[in-house]
């Protein structure tokens, strides 16, 4: 327990010491997505005041073509975009409040409704949890 939350505290200093890229899904990719309804158009493009920090993050780690490969994750979330509206979470929320026995919070609810974590420090518990932080807040979703 007491790693675990020395391990959390330290993701978030490492987080607020290096400045993360940030994963956006393109304004043009969404628009063809919206035409076609075909998930191999959406694309997802770094951004980063840091030019250093964007090139070797391209060089190293070829996330332009990485995140490709996951594209029907990213059409995932643009349904559950379209699909769910704060109202909706509200009720959800009320909802399933008092069917879990420790009374879920709405970021575990809504990790439940979107499936992956919400806050920062938590990109390490599941796979693309970062590009789906990054995509949900560009649209407004957390």
């Amino acid at each position: 327990m007491i790693l675990k939350f020395l391990f959390d505290r330290i993701v978030a200093l490492i987080g607020l010491l290096i400045l993360w890229p940030v994963l956006l899904l393109t304004t043009a990719s969404m628009v063809r997505y919206m035409l076609r309804q075909d998930a191999s158009v959406l694309e997802v493009k770094l951004n980063s005041d840091n030019a250093t920090l964007l090139k070797n993050h391209l060089e190293c780690f070829h996330t332009d073509d990485l995140y490709k490969t996951f594209n029907d994750e990213l059409e995932e979330l643009v349904w559950k975009y379209k699909s769910f509206n704060e109202s909706f979470k509200k009720q959800l929320v009320e909802r399933f409040h008092g069917l879990f026995p420790y009374h879920a919070t709405r970021n575990e609810i809504i990790r439940f409704l979107y499936g992956f974590y919400m806050k920062e420090s938590e990109v390490y518990k599941r796979p693309l949890t970062k590009v789906k932080q990054d995509v949900a807040r560009q649209l407004g979703m957390i």
